[in-house]
């Protein structure tokens, strides 16, 4: 998990709890604090690692990104298993052990699963979004989306040992990882149901547009064309030019494309 200066307090808090509450209770809690943060933050996560012995903290002294950061922990991650969440994202009282009994069902080596988005209050969540399951179907969409949602990911130790985030990357920098571990045959599935509610907040929108989230999800969509045949391969990089000029739109329209692509995705899944 990491937070930098831009986060809310009272959202990583209620992050720390959800995860600090899991059914599955054997795990360590990594906290990477990516450059300096407000005085009053910073005590909460003093106080917070006083009072459970299972939370670990790390700080940068300077902010270094969000990969960055996540590698920082993975690092130093005892696990046999890594699972990785975001400050501002609320985690179901079971997301762990469901997902790990899933991961061991299926003899998979990393798994993501559906989430619910909420706005500001999670007890008025707002829709699930549904992702591909299986990892052959996982495989086939990765040229048209991110068909892994990064906070709901747990993954076996070497996944993440062996392979880290692009910290060049300040954005799209997990949908890189996936398609560089499906390009090494990492198996990758995604659990059905929901394990956490997505928090889509004021900022949502714009974390996913504007130029520099197009450029690298460009970058991204070219680097997934190596894994279809060749007759597929123009059609991913149209959908990589048109996701670029798609992402400058303005935010309501760009909304109404997203939304429009997850409703015919359901229906196809």
């Amino acid at each position: 998990m990491a937070t930098y200066h831009g986060d809310c307090s009272d959202e990583l808090k209620e992050a720390v709890e959800s995860i600090l509450k899991q059914t599955y209770a054997n795990f360590e809690l990594i906290l990477t604090v990516d450059g300096p943060v407000p005085d009053e933050r910073k005590l909460f996560l003093e106080e917070i690692q006083h009072s459970d012995g299972r939370i670990k903290l790390l700080w940068n002294e300077i902010n270094r990104g969000p990969g960055a950061a996540r590698n920082s922990a993975i690092k130093i991650a005892n696990g046999e298993y890594i699972s990785i969440f975001d400050a501002d994202d609320v985690a179901y009282p079971d997301k762990l052990e469901k997902q790990l009994n899933y991961l061991l069902q299926l003899s998979l080596d990393l798994v993501g699963s559906a989430y619910t988005e909420f706005d500001t209050d999670v007890n008025k969540p707002m829709e699930t979004r549904t992702v591909p399951i299986n990892p052959l179907e996982i495989k086939k969409k990765i040229g048209y989306f991110s068909p892994v949602a990064n906070p709901t990911v747990i993954a076996k130790r070497f996944v993440f040992k062996e392979n880290f985030y692009n910290e060049n990357f300040r954005v799209g920098e997990d949908y890189a990882l996936w398609i560089t571990l499906l390009k090494k045959g990492v198996k990758i599935g995604n659990y059905p149901y929901p394990t956490i509610y997505y928090r889509r907040g004021d900022s949502f929108l714009d974390r996913r547009r504007g130029l520099k989230y197009a450029k690298t999800d460009f970058l991204n969509k070219m680097a997934a064309a190596s894994l279809y045949p060749f007759y597929e391969k123009p059609k991913i990089y149209f959908l990589a030019f048109a996701s670029f000029i798609v992402r400058l739109l303005p935010a309501k329209l760009f909304d109404c494309i997203r939304n429009l692509r997850h409703r015919n995705k359901s229906k196809r899944l």
